[in-house]
């Protein structure tokens, strides 16, 4: 009795696993990459790049279960950023993520930057208004200024349309995961469950080094 037990739990742990793995299909649920970015996983590292724009609302909505996500992701999960440009109005906030990471206060702007948009209404179309807002958060206004035309927010934004036309970003939010996969909400149907499939394809490659 006891061993007839126990073979029916390993054909249950079987037949579960296999479900999981079945679970998300490329094709359907994510894309696969056609030209991998090489830097997605490294030294049982995996990279997770979100690409995401201030003005967007649906990202808004995405940042707070993405930044809970991010809480609970494995060990080695590395976050980066990419803000789009899908228009010119678009442009001075990716301009505005750009200057807080080279500041390297990106958390400290992150949130309230969105909230300013969608919670309070505010409108982003200069360094000045950026400006006020990062000094708001402690940011020294002068370094600000001095950073918005620089080359180094310059070449970013250029790498930022490079990585959107190899991820072949549509719309916002999506993910990027190891370089090798991009979700969204047309993929994966739902902003929840673009992040099942993200923790999933992370477990994946992890298992995977």
């Amino acid at each position: 009795m006891m061993k007839r037990m126990m073979q029916l739990a390993l054909v249950l742990m079987l037949f579960t696993g296999l479900a999981q793995a079945q679970q998300f299909q490329a094709g359907r649920d994510y894309r696969v990459i056609s030209q991998p970015d090489a830097g997605g996983e490294q030294d049982g590292q995996v990279e997770v790049r979100e690409f995401f724009s201030y003005a967007c609302p649906a990202c808004f909505d995405f940042s707070g279960p993405f930044h809970d996500w991010l809480a609970e992701a494995p060990e080695g999960v590395v976050i980066r950023r990419t803000p789009m440009v899908f228009n010119p109005s678009w442009e001075p906030l990716a301009r505005a993520y750009y200057v807080a990471e080279v500041l390297g206060v990106v958390e400290q702007v992150h949130k309230p930057l969105f909230n300013a948009i969608h919670v309070k209404g505010q409108r982003f179309q200069s360094a000045e208004d950026v400006a006020e807002l990062f000094a708001a958060q402690g940011v020294d206004r002068a370094q600000v200024l001095k950073l918005w035309d620089s080359f180094a927010v310059a070449t970013r934004l250029r790498q930022g349309e490079q990585l959107a036309k190899r991820y072949r970003i549509m719309s916002t939010p999506s993910l990027g995961v190891a370089g090798r996969y991009t979700i969204s909400t047309r993929t994966a149907r739902s902003q929840p469950r673009m992040l099942q499939v993200a923790d999933e394809l992370v477990k994946q490659r992890l298992g995977a080094q």
